[in-house]
């Protein structure tokens, strides 16, 4: 069974995930932001992805361009699917890629589809109007469109075809504002990772469970701050080790993931230490790691270039020795993904030195096929340090 997911903003994140843990040979990019998958819908649903917005199961391939043939053929697509829901009002909703009608017709398409279905199963239909050409997380939750007695459509346009699918999962947003905000120990002078991205370092860190140390190895995070990464590796059911240099982030991750085990009764090993990452000795055996370093001072306005260029220059001394530090202590083809700083520029970002020295640092840099390393840049608009993911072997 084939299945498509709806990316996020960044679309090549995501893509770059979905590689990581289902392979890429099982992946294929089909508009700007979904993805298909050779994968059971069900499988993806189940496993945690920052990167996915919606999970959807395929219903049709339909060999149609045009929008308003592949809205007459709907009903007879549809069948079988309103056949097996239960008795009651439907709620239905529409979400168009890569087909660019004006919003209004979008709404009389709607209205139509309404009533041809309407009249072919006798039963009474709401259609959820539609803001932009794609209904959002939060209305897809708010009109539950994916109970038993909902359904979203997506109308995915791929050349001059039509893919249908059927939303069977959707990011909950009101969950990661509560693991994000409601966090009992926040810093408001440092950066917080949002959920999503550690969600997707996590995946790209992990690489499709192809690792198999000792069954209670934990997922490490050297620069673990106040534990985002380690707070969603623990609700991906791993165990977790976090160090950091500032004894007050130790304590706070150790409250937030104190937090997380009251709130949701999860339960799971944890270490924390205060260490230097340039110099200390982790403990065996890790899993894998998966680590927001240091991002360099907050930057609120574009520095001057040589104030610039020694925030670099420090920068990449620091995570250079980290680098020679951890090499020591890995394990052959061991892998890990750091979020690294990269420094809007007007002409795209400024990176790293270290990144194109890595190979005599003893790692191996690794690629994807449906990502570049350029896209895996995490930036929101108007932001000056950006996050750069490396998603590095040893070799």
């Amino acid at each position: 069974m084939s299945s498509l997911c709806v990316l996020g903003r960044q679309p090549a994140l995501g893509l770059a995930e979905l590689e990581s843990v289902f392979g890429a040979k099982n992946l294929s990019r089909v508009a700007t932001e979904v993805a298909r998958l050779s994968v059971p819908a069900q499988k993806i649903a189940g496993r945690p992805l920052g990167g996915a917005i919606k999970t959807a199961t395929i219903l049709a391939d339909m060999p149609l361009g045009n929008i308003e043939a592949v809205l007459e053929a709907l009903p007879t697509v549809l069948a079988d699917e309103l056949a097996a829901m239960p008795e009651g009002k439907l709620r239905l909703g529409i979400s168009l890629y890569g087909f660019r009608p004006p919003l209004g017709r979008l709404r009389q398409y709607g209205l139509s589809l309404k009533k041809r279905l309407s009249q072919q199963t006798s039963r009474n239909i709401r259609i959820v109007p539609n803001k932009e050409l794609a209904l959002n997380s939060a209305q897809i939750t708010y009109n539950r469109l994916t109970d038993k007695l909902g359904m979203e459509l997506l109308l995915v346009r791929s050349g001059e075809s039509t893919i249908i699918g059927r939303t069977i999962k959707v990011q909950d947003i009101n969950d990661y504002a509560s693991r994000d905000q409601a966090r009992p120990a926040r810093d408001a002078r440092v950066g917080m990772l949002p959920p999503k991205l550690a969600q997707i370092m996590i995946n790209l860190a992990i690489e499709n469970g192809t690792s198999e140390p000792a069954p209670t190895a934990p997922l490490l995070d050297p620069f673990c701050g106040s534990g985002v990464i380690l707070q969603e590796a623990a609700l991906m059911g791993l165990d977790v080790y976090g160090t950091d240099i500032d004894p007050r982030m130790v304590e706070y991750c150790r409250r937030n993931l104190d937090w997380l085990r009251r709130q949701r009764n999860v339960a799971f090993a944890c270490r924390l230490e205060v260490a230097d990452a340039r110099s200390f000795a982790w403990h065996k055996p890790v899993l894998a790691l998966a680590s927001e370093t240091y991002l360099g001072p907050p930057l609120f306005g574009q520095p001057a270039a040589a104030k610039l260029q020694q925030i670099v220059k420090q920068t990449d001394r620091l995570l250079k020795d980290f680098l020679i530090n951890l090499a020591q202590q890995l394990e052959p083809q061991q892998r890990i993904c750091l979020a690294v700083p990269s420094w809007r520029q007007q002409n795209g970002f400024l990176r790293l030195p270290l990144i194109d020295e890595l190979g005599d640092l003893g790692y191996n840099l690794e690629s994807f096929v449906h990502a570049t390393l350029n896209e895996l840049i995490y930036h929101r608009p108007n932001q000056i340090v950006a996050r750069q993911l490396l998603v590095l072997t040893r070799k």
